[in-house]
Order: C-alpha cells, then sequence, then structure tokens
C-alpha cells in the first residue's frame, strides 16, 4: 500500500485499521509466548514489566513480582491468557473495519502463493522447528535463550538504548507510520459528477465501482427510471472506473467521461502525421505509458493518460479506430500492483464481452477480439517502459497504414 500509494483519501480506514492490526498481532505473540512459561517468557516479562513501569499507571512497579519465584502470582498468566483472546477477537473486528469500505475484498491470497506458503512453512517447521527453552526460574538468570527477533525485535533495542529510549523510539515511529495519510495527503481530485439528464439507473457504475463509493437511490428529478446513481464523495477513490462503466456518459470526474474523451482522442489522433502509422496509447497514470517521457522519440504515437485504465469505456478503443488510428493499446498497472483494484480485470472482461459495457461485436469493421482487431492490451509497471515501447513498435510494424481512414465523427 505504501509503495502504490495507497494510504489516503477513501482508504485512510484501511491504512490506520492496517497498523493496529500490525500492533495487535504483535500483541499476540508477545502474550502468547509469555504463556509458555520458559525463559524468553522470562526475559518477556522482565523487559514488558521494565517498560510498563515507567508509565504512571500502576500502584506499584510490577516488576517486584519477578524478584523471586515465591513472589510471582498466578494471576499474572490469567491476565495475559485475558489479553491473548481479547488479541484475537481483536484481530477478527479490525480486519472487518479493515475492508468495511472495499467492495468485493479478497481475503485469501492467490492459491499459488497460498500453497507455496503452506508447503515452505512445513518444511521449515521440520527443518528448523520451533523449540521451548527450558523452563522459566526466577531465583536464575537466563543463559542461552533464542529470542524470536520477529515479535520480541523490542527486546535486544530496550536493552540497548533502556526503557525510556526504546518506547520513546516506538512510539514515534509509531504515530509517524499511523499519521502517514495525514501528513503526505495528495492532490485532491474531485469526486465523481452524474449528469441526471443522461443516468437512466442502469446500476453499471454501482456493479464497477471497487470501493462501495456509489449507491443507488429513488430517482429524485421525475425522469421515467427507477434509480438514480449518487457518489459518495468520501467513500471514492477517484479511480474513474464509474466513468468507464457508464454507457451514457452520465458520469464525469476531473473533466473525464464517455463524451469529453471522445473529442480529445480525435484531436490527438488527427495531429499524428498522415501518411504513417498511427497508434493510440490509453494509459493509465500509474502505468509504464502515464510516466513522463514513455512514448518520446516514438513518432505517430499518441498518448493519453487517466487515472485507471477501468476509466476508459470500450467504446473508446474502437472509436480511436474509426478516428483512423491503426492500433489502440490499453496499458494498465501490473496484476498485482494496481494503485486502484479490479482496473485491468474490469477493462480485460470489458474487452472480451463477459462484462457490461462489451466491446460492440459489430462496427464499419468485423471486430473479432480473438483474432486482432487493432486493440491491444498491456499490464506494465512504471519501471517498464522499455517493454511498452518494444510493444508499440511491434504494433506498428504489423499495423497496416491507413485500414482505418479518418471519419467524420460529428
Amino acid at each position: 500500500m505504501l509503495l502504490n500509494g495507497r494510504f489516503g483519501g477513501n482508504v485512510t480506514l484501511a491504512w490506520l485499521t492496517g497498523v493496529i492490526l500490525v500492533g495487535i498481532s504483535l500483541a499476540e505473540g508477545l502474550t502468547g509466548y509469555f504463556l509458555v512459561w520458559d525463559q524468553q517468557a522470562q526475559i518477556i516479562a522482565r523487559e514488558l514489566f521494565r517498560a510498563l513501569d515507567i508509565l504512571p499507571i500502576f500502584g506499584e512497579p510490577l516488576s517486584r513480582s519477578l524478584l523471586s519465584q515465591s513472589s510471582m502470582s498466578n494471576m499474572l498468566f490469567f491476565i495475559m491468557l485475558f489479553f491473548h483472546i481479547m488479541a484475537a477477537i481483536g484481530i477478527l473486528v479490525f480486519v472487518w473495519l479493515h475492508v468495511n469500505r472495499v467492495a468485493r475484498p479478497r481475503l485469501a491470497p492467490p492459491k499459488p502463493l497460498l500453497y507455496a506458503t503452506l508447503i515452505l512453512t512445513a518444511l521449515v517447521s521440520v527443518v528448523w522447528p520451533a523449540k521451548s527453552n527450558l523452563q522459566a526460574d526466577l531465583d536464575a538468570i537466563p543463559t542461552q535463550v533464542n529470542l524470536d527477533l520477529f515479535y520480541l525485535f523490542w527486546v535486544p533495542a530496550q536493552q540497548i538504548i533502556g526503557p525510556v529510549g526504546a518506547l520513546t523510539l516506538f512510539g514515534i515511529g509509531f504515530l509517524v507510520v499511523f499519521t502517514l495519510p495525514y501528513w503526505l495527503r495528495r492532490r485532491a481530485t474531485p469526486a465523481p459528477i452524474v449528469n441526471l439528464d443522461f443516468c437512466n439507473g442502469c446500476r453499471q457504475c454501482y456493479e464497477d465501482c471497487p470501493y462501495d463509493g456509489i449507491v443507488m437511490r429513488p430517482r429524485t428529478d421525475g425522469a421515467p427510471f427507477a434509480e438514480e446513481a449518487v457518489v459518495k464523495a468520501d467513500g471514492c477513490a477517484r479511480c474513474g472506473a464509474c466513468v468507464g462503466a457508464c454507457n451514457s456518459g452520465a458520469i464525469e470526474m476531473d473533466g473525464l467521461s464517455l463524451r469529453t474523451l471522445q473529442p480529445a482522442i480525435e484531436e490527438r489522433i488527427r495531429a499524428l502525421p498522415s501518411g504513417g502509422v498511427r497508434v493510440l496509447v490509453l494509459s493509465c497514470q500509474a502505468s509504464a505509458g502515464g510516466q513522463a517521457g514513455a512514448i518520446d522519440g516514438l513518432a505517430g504515437v499518441a498518448n493519453i493518460t487517466v487515472p485507471c485504465i477501468a476509466t476508459v469505456h470500450p467504446f473508446l478503443a474502437e472509436y480511436g479506430l474509426l478516428a483512423g488510428a491503426d492500433g489502440v493499446l490499453l496499458v494498465g498497472c501490473p496484476a498485482e500492483g494496481g494503485v486502484y483494484r479490479l482496473g485491468n480485470q474490469w477493462m480485460e472482461q470489458r474487452l472480451e464481452g463477459s462484462r457490461h459495457p462489451r466491446l460492440r461485436s459489430t462496427s464499419v469493421w468485423e471486430v473479432n477480439p480473438s483474432e486482432g482487431n487493432g486493440i491491444f492490451t498491456l499490464g506494465a509497471g512504471a519501471g517498464e517502459i522499455a517493454a511498452l515501447r518494444a510493444l508499440i513498435r511491434e504494433i506498428a510494424s504489423k499495423s497496416d497504414p491507413g485500414k482505418h481512414e479518418m471519419r467524420g465523427t460529428g
């Protein structure tokens, strides 16, 4: 999320709850290790209580309960068990909050990754099994203890810089990460606007929104349709998927709509040199095509960037060919690294005809997605400009200049 810039705006809640989930998961592991009560747990108790003792919470220092075996109370284990169980419940609650504003959340990883992780975990558990240390003894100093640094990374740090330094260091680090959405705010893009004069309540924008940023409500303008689309500004990611989903061009975002992109495409194609191959590239702004200089030096290429490739209605690809392009390339983010969710998936399904709005089956020429109709797709991240340029050259080499002559489009 951090590298893709997905930590602000409508996903602020997901970021905040994700950071809290990391903390709760660490607490779950820490209390679990404590309940084992071996020498590692003895060190955990000592360092944890040292840190808690500097906070004005308890009447007397907790460290006194660790002075000897006889001073150890069974109540301490009951308290740790309670926090261990509450941490597990807290994980469930915050996972629900984490995906609360996401439509169709994907909770399970891809199957290849899932199976590989299970197999690798099983192999590691056999080759390098987790072993308990010697039983804890408060009357002796622990020796030869193997700490699990995944959960207990803070223990060595606290032993070096002390509890005050450790609490200060990790407290500041937590606050910086937790408040990241607020001090790294990006330019606020206006939320999409629904023009009810063109909205027929088809619900496709509602179905395609990856973040539940659109709701359908009873009609308010007296038009002969049951519902109208309403954008929830606080839940909208400004990805533009609704713009690409609207067949009637009723939704506009930051000047982008089906109606405004058509003349922009025609203008760009008309500006290209005549007599050679002309390629129109429609790029997600976070993809290779959205980077500065991506098409520099490539003759006969026009590039239009949009927030997400799902912003592009499939008719716009056909329109590019109608307007005189010899090939149209749709460039999205990598399959698993997109800034917005589902953009590539919606694009592919629209082009293959399994999702509305579909690529038209008939036009002024035969449209056959399976046998090269002049429309191409590519998923390429910001660092894959070379792959993008190579594909553009390949498209140009295989295209027939002038196959789709310039037509008056009114």
